[in-house]
């Protein structure tokens, strides 16, 4: 048997309990179990967006990612969608808009009384998908800042970001500054 953090991941006895789990990228925390971003204390070291994941490897298809654009300590890491493919891929998709009366949950994007709307606010809602007609925002609209970002309509690009357009701050803080 292995000592406490190490693991015998390639079978060989010869070598013993060769893998220190805390750290290995490609057996973090348990023989197998690999990290596109490397490994602390034996968990997954998340991307900060989408286009960090895309940066890390081209390949990767478009899907749901998790992402922790502050790092490790602040908040908790969540789930995005990723699109790997538009225009060389890396868009974090923070919302996706539908037509008023579209959806199960229409009107999400509408003024709400009393202010702010959900343009300023911070509730989540919908699920991450740019390929379904419902509202979505993702938690990486207030988190995620400047550069690779997206607003979808029925699966179309309605806004993207690129070239550091909102200086590295968010979309919301942007819409909130604007008034």
């Amino acid at each position: 048997s292995c000592a406490t953090g190490f693991g015998d991941c390639d079978g060989d006895a010869g070598n013993g309990c060769e893998v220190e789990l805390a750290t290995s990228a490609r057996h973090c925390g348990a023989c197998g179990n690999a990290c596109l971003n490397g490994c602390a204390a034996g968990r997954c070291l998340d991307a900060a967006s989408c286009a960090a994941l895309h940066r890390l490897d081209a390949t990767l298809p478009s899907g749901r990612y998790t992402i922790d654009p502050d790092g490790a300590g602040g908040a908790a890491p969540f789930e995005a969608y990723c699109d790997m493919e538009t225009d060389g891929g890396g868009w974090t998709l923070l919302a996706t808009v539908t037509n008023s009366g579209d959806a199960a949950n229409a009107g999400n994007w509408l003024v709400s009384t009393p202010t702010p709307n959900n343009w300023e606010g911070a509730a989540t809602f919908g699920t991450p998908d740019p390929t379904r007609n419902e509202d979505y925002r993702s938690a990486a609209f207030q988190t995620v800042p400047g550069r690779a970002l997206m607003i979808t309509h029925r699966n179309l690009f309605l806004l993207r970001t690129d070239d550091a357009c909102l200086a590295d701050i968010t979309l919301r803080d942007r819409f909130t500054r604007l008034g």
